[in-house]
């Protein structure tokens, strides 16, 4: 007996010579899509939500129609100064971690040249005057700090997942983000809507990354949880995501020692990270050797010791004393 199904298309369309083969996530089996109708799935993308009209058959439903599901139409958003005590936090997950140095520096912005960009907010569900901050949570943070007692706000009707996604995005494209916020998020969006994003390709395909920057992130994330008792948040948020991947080579037992070694080790430049991914392979590998050479600074005769890493890994540390012998030099 044919049925008709409405859902969302969970599995990327998978041609092969004779048949297309798409997924939803309301049904477990498959449709085989027969080549008469192979023309209207040109376009289809996972997250696409389909109508299918199809006949049972024992492993695949063999459709008789199939088309994108009429969109909808949404309200237009609207444009409000909003209280800022009607303005109730965000959804959970979307408030970012650890403390935001920068918000005072945004209050005192705000006192002078007033709020320049609206957040965007939703209405909470089953209320008629609380909003939800989707994008622009440093924002209103920041509107309190200054005592602003209005937001400007463009108001939307998103959705959980509408909201979810879009508080993503818009964080993902702010560069003050960390690479542990992010796979966070990404990680987040996964187990929040594992029917719409049951891969990281399908995420990968909806916010437009690619799947190893997926991957990179929310391994980033994972690593960093692993060892967040030896670090606290902010140091985690300042790592680079190639700081994460070069602390996963380092064996489990033997993080918490690198990390620890590299909280006593000091820093030689102003501009040097505590915690990159150079140190961290430093630290994690064979202990450095001094070679006993000594190289002097043509130009202001400051003597340095050549320190052996690694082979084709090398660094000149500064000398300490003045006895040194600079006859090493190298012509």
């Amino acid at each position: 007996m044919s049925r008709e199904f409405r859902g969302t298309v969970t599995y990327p369309v998978d041609p092969d010579d004779s048949k297309v083969v798409v997924r939803i996530a309301e049904e477990e089996k498959p449709f085989w899509v027969p080549r008469t109708l192979q023309g209207n799935l040109r376009d289809l993308r996972v997250g696409d939500r389909v109508v299918i009209k199809a006949n049972p058959g024992r492993l695949y439903w063999f459709p008789t129609q199939i088309y994108l599901e009429p969109k909808q139409p949404q309200p237009a958003p609207q444009l409000a100064m909003l209280p800022i005590e009607q303005i109730s936090g965000t959804l959970n997950g979307l408030e970012r971690s650890g403390e935001d140095p920068e918000i005072d520096e945004l209050a005192e912005s705000m006192k002078t040249q007033g709020v320049i960009e609206p957040i965007i907010a939703m209405r909470c569900p089953g209320t008629e005057n609380v909003y939800l901050a989707i994008a622009g949570n440093r924002r209103v943070a920041a509107a309190q700090k200054a005592g602003l007692e209005k937001l400007p706000a463009i108001i939307r009707p998103y959705n959980r997942e509408e909201a979810y996604l879009l508080g993503l995005i818009e964080n993902i494209q702010r560069k003050d983000i960390s690479d542990y916020e992010k796979g966070r998020r990404l990680k987040q969006l996964m187990e929040e809507f594992p029917q719409t994003y049951p891969t990281q390709e399908a995420l990968a395909v909806m916010i437009g990354k690619s799947v190893s920057w997926i991957s990179r992130h929310i391994e980033a994330f994972e690593t960093g949880e692993a060892v967040k008792p030896y670090l606290p948040i902010g140091k985690l948020e300042k790592m680079p995501e190639s700081a994460f991947r070069e602390l996963r080579k380092v064996p489990e037992e033997e993080r918490p020692k690198v990390l620890e070694a590299l909280a006593e080790t000091p820093l030689e430049g102003a501009y040097e990270k505590p915690l990159s991914a150079r140190r961290i392979a430093e630290k994690a590998g064979p202990e450095p050797i001094d070679t006993g050479e000594v190289w002097t600074c043509t130009v202001c005769q400051e003597k340095f010791r050549l320190i052996h890493y690694s082979a084709g890994k090398h660094k000149l540390a500064p000398e300490v004393g003045t006895n040194a012998d600079s006859a090493s030099q190298p012509a």
